[in-house]
């Protein structure tokens, strides 16, 4: 950047600027570079001079003698005849502290500048880059995301399957994340600390998820050769809290039918008795039941096998029902009415819009389905009581068919085997929350 004024330099800034004063301090302290030409001017990309500081008139003025072995950003500071030393951080490195103290030992504290200055110095970076430009490797992290983004993941299958369109956009959000933050650096330069800050500045839930993104980032940097450590893989994955929605009842379910509209009362059915997620709930069609059987391929575990690939029979008893059905097939049959759509749930909407979640102008999105539901439990004043964030959702009504099966007598086993679950245990935690008393009788 060529030399501006103290004026044009203020102008610099998006929130409120430092004063003039401001700025002269920091040409004076070292902090910033500046020359008085008549005037005041100042260069911020460029670096004050290793064995100088800068007077009032402009002019450089050498340091002591005694401090002239110091390396650069290393300076003394004198109380009560003790030299102490600290490490004044680059101006062009985001940090918290600005001045980092390194003791009273000198020996030590010229050691610790040295090596900071190889890590942080301005010219950290280029020589990084010099060094992969003469290696043939480009180890820009913004680069391989492109790479990542345009031609790994495109490709990339999990036990035979491509990934959903939901995952591919999820990584595309989190990549502009990165690229955002981490854009301008190498794999070298990154650090564990850098990914650590930026998880710990995430929920658990959040952190969680982007931690196994950036672990299948790395692993394929690491496959090129462009680093050698998976350092999101070295991070500890944060401690999640127990689920917070509470769960529902069956009274609170016939509350809440009570006030839903006919297509989020088919949704609450199917989902109580077929037990299935609101996204496959949401892509379900007439044309799935054929030969006695409504077919369905669960989309969160479809790349685990064939546990994904659920058939279950339209002679199905219903474990509970508010429409009055008595098998699954009668419930399909009451999702058919006068509006010719192919989805089991279906609605007419005052506009027909395209959405990239919806094949059919009928058919409803997820989260429509979820704010359905939402509405008709607050109308019917259900846990009212309740954070809004804790409420039952549509989702709660997986958990108490799951609980009703089981009281039935079905098997855990069979429960899961209708999820789509590959492991048991997951099914179990479906089954939590819903503690019924045993009463000791005198």
């Amino acid at each position: 950047m060529p030399e501006i004024t103290i004026s044009e330099y203020r102008q610099t800034f998006a929130g409120k600027p430092p004063s003039e004063k401001t700025v002269r301090r920091w040409i004076k302290q070292g902090k910033l570079y500046g020359v008085k030409r008549g005037h005041w001017y100042v260069d911020p990309d460029r670096q004050v001079s290793v064995d100088s500081t800068v007077t009032e008139d402009g002019m450089a003025q050498k340091r002591l003698a005694k401090y002239r072995d110091l390396p650069q950003n290393l300076h003394p500071q004198v109380k009560k005849g003790v030299t102490y030393y600290r490490y004044r951080v680059p101006s062009h490195i985001k940090a918290e502290k600005r001045e980092i103290p390194l003791g009273s030992n000198k020996a030590q504290a010229i050691d610790a500048a040295r090596q900071l200055n190889q890590e942080y110095g301005v010219g950290a970076s280029l020589v990084s880059r010099a060094m992969a430009a003469i290696d043939g490797i480009n180890k820009d992290f913004s680069a391989f995301l492109t790479r990542f983004e345009r031609d790994i993941l495109p490709r990339r299958k999990v036990k035979g399957e491509p990934l959903s369109p939901r995952t591919l956009q999820a990584y595309k959000q989190v990549i502009a994340q990165y690229r955002e933050k981490w854009g301008h650096l190498t794999f070298d330069e990154i650090q564990q600390a850098h990914i650590a800050d930026h998880l710990n500045s995430l929920t658990p839930e959040s952190a969680t998820t982007h931690r196994s993104k950036l672990i299948v980032i790395w692993k394929y940097a690491i496959s090129d050769g462009l680093t050698s450590e998976n350092l999101p893989a070295r991070i500890v994955p944060p401690d999640l809290d127990k689920t917070k929605r509470r769960r529902l009842s069956v009274d609170e379910y016939k509350a809440i039918y009570a006030q839903a509209p006919r297509h989020i009362q088919m949704a609450m059915e199917l989902a109580l008795n077929a037990l299935q997620r609101r996204a496959d709930l949401q892509k379900l069609r007439f044309s799935d039941v054929r030969d006695g059987y409504l077919h369905i391929v669960v989309s969160k575990t479809r790349k685990h096998g064939k546990e994904s690939y659920v058939r279950i029979p339209t002679a199905l008893p219903l474990i509970h029902s508010e429409s009055g059905c008595k098998t699954l097939g009668d419930l399909v049959a009451l999702c058919r009415d006068d509006l010719a759509s192919p989805f089991l749930i279906h609605w007419e909407p005052a506009r027909k819009t395209k959405s990239k979640e919806k094949a059919h102008w009928t058919q409803l999105s997820p989260k429509q389905l979820s704010d359905g539901f939402a509405a008709a439990r607050d109308a019917a004043g259900v846990q009212a009581d309740v954070p809004k964030g804790e409420r039952p959702g549509l989702h709660e009504c997986i958990a108490l068919g799951q609980r009703l099966y089981v009281a039935a007598g079905y098997s855990v086993e069979w429960v899961q085997t209708m999820r789509g679950h590959s492991n048991i245990d997951t099914t179990k935690l479906y089954l939590e929350g819903h503690t019924e008393w045993t009463t000791v009788h005198l």
